[in-house]
């Protein structure tokens, strides 16, 4: 967990539950890091050191655990990350070592927002 102090004050006012995508879908902590990449068939999450392709099982626990939530109020993100990130996320032309071409929104965090 990422400290913040406007995070910990806002405990006061609501009830937090805690997701993380990753681990809920089996990567581990700690895990492999994890990239957007730009494909044939479209952008994909990968573990670029193992070439593991996590989209799939992603877009599934997203869907099944968005579905599951009968009131939400609203959503703390990462920024940046590939999966929870809802801006400045890192977009990669390519698998291996490739410098990001573009910025977007994570897979999770976009899911999250349209909930």
């Amino acid at each position: 967990m990422i400290p913040s102090k406007f995070v910990s004050r806002l405990g006061r006012y609501v009830n937090y539950s805690t997701v993380y995508p990753e681990f809920d879908i089996g990567l581990g902590v700690p895990r492999a890091p994890i990239r957007t990449v730009s494909k044939t068939n479209g952008m994909r999450l990968v573990q670029f050191l193992t070439g593991i392709d996590i989209t799939e099982r992603l877009s599934v626990f997203t869907s099944k655990f968005l579905d599951s939530l009968e009131r939400v109020n609203g959503f703390v993100l990462k920024v940046a990350s590939p999966t929870s990130g809802v801006k400045e996320v890192k977009l990669c032309p390519g698998e291996g070592k490739v410098i990001s071409s573009d910025r977007d929104a994570g897979f999770f965090g976009v899911a999250a927002l349209a909930k």
